[in-house]
């Protein structure tokens, strides 16, 4: 799924900070040392059982650990079985004689400069204008997409589009999607108002008695309106090209971002 890498992102982002209060807070949520060290373990549980080694024996001898997950589809008996595997690391430095001031760990919070602000939402509406190659008439889809706004003057997009179009000599119903991978380059970026221009490439679905799947290029216009820091309104107009299929589908959109956490910095 193409939005994997950036939702992981924004849950570590939230488990750092959620851990961060709880340590402030006296490892107690709701008044509770249970339920703190119970969320402490659901947050990071690699970082507690290493904590509970090294209180048990006395001494330093887990210094740092890490676990991640991966998953890998594997083909059985003509069925795809959906394997995730847990990785765990845990590094085991020399046992050093107990010292409860090395021991004792300090959390402090680090100002960092990227954010869950970097974060958008969006959804909205459009209407596509599709070649002649494919025989199916223009329509209205509906629209989502999911951004990082480094700054004003660029940001990437991953966007999903579907709708129901009707196929020109049956008049059949034609289920239409559109994923792309988009960067965006914003011009007067001291303004509310920017125009931007955007790239990037995707694949377009069409599905009826068989799918049909398209490798497009894509290159367009748009306007960005930062109403608030936190809530933007855009538009734009996007031409798509198949080089296998030497066709040009075009897509005229309008919609809402949405930015989490603090939004857009003041300072921008």
């Amino acid at each position: 799924m193409i939005y994997t890498p950036i939702a992981g992102w924004l849950y570590g982002e939230w488990a750092y900070q959620t851990e961060f209060k709880i340590r402030q807070n006296d490892n107690r949520v709701l008044g509770s040392k249970i339920l703190g060290g119970t969320s402490l373990f659901l947050l990071d549980p690699v970082d507690v059982v290493g904590s509970g080694v090294n209180w048990m024996f006395g001494r330093q001898l887990v210094k740092a650990g890490y676990g991640y997950f991966t998953y890998m589809p594997v083909e059985k008996d003509g069925e795809i079985d959906h394997q995730v595997y847990l990785h765990v690391r845990i590094p085991i430095g020399p046992a050093g004689p107990s010292d409860d001031d090395e021991m004792k760990r300090e959390f402090k919070q680090v100002d960092d400069p990227i954010t869950t602000g970097i974060i958008g939402f969006g959804g909205g509406v459009g209407y596509t204008g599709m070649d002649n190659h494919w025989n199916v008439a223009d329509g209205m889809y509906h629209k989502l997409n999911l951004g990082l706004y480094f700054t004003p003057r660029i940001s990437m997009r991953l966007s999903y589009a579907f709708g129901d179009l009707k196929d020109k000599t049956t008049k059949e119903t034609v289920e239409y999607e559109n994923y792309s991978w988009d960067t965006q380059i914003y011009l007067l970026t001291k303004k509310k108002l920017r125009p931007y221009l955007s790239g990037g490439f995707g694949r377009q679905v069409r599905y009826e008695d068989n799918n049909d799947d398209t490798f497009q290029w894509n290159g367009g216009i748009g306007a960005h309106w930062q109403v608030h820091r936190k809530v933007a309104l855009n538009a734009d107009w996007i031409n798509f090209y198949s080089p296998s299929r030497d066709t040009f589908d075009q897509q005229f959109n309008a919609g809402l971002i949405y930015r989490f956490g603090e939004g857009e910095h003041q300072n921008w």
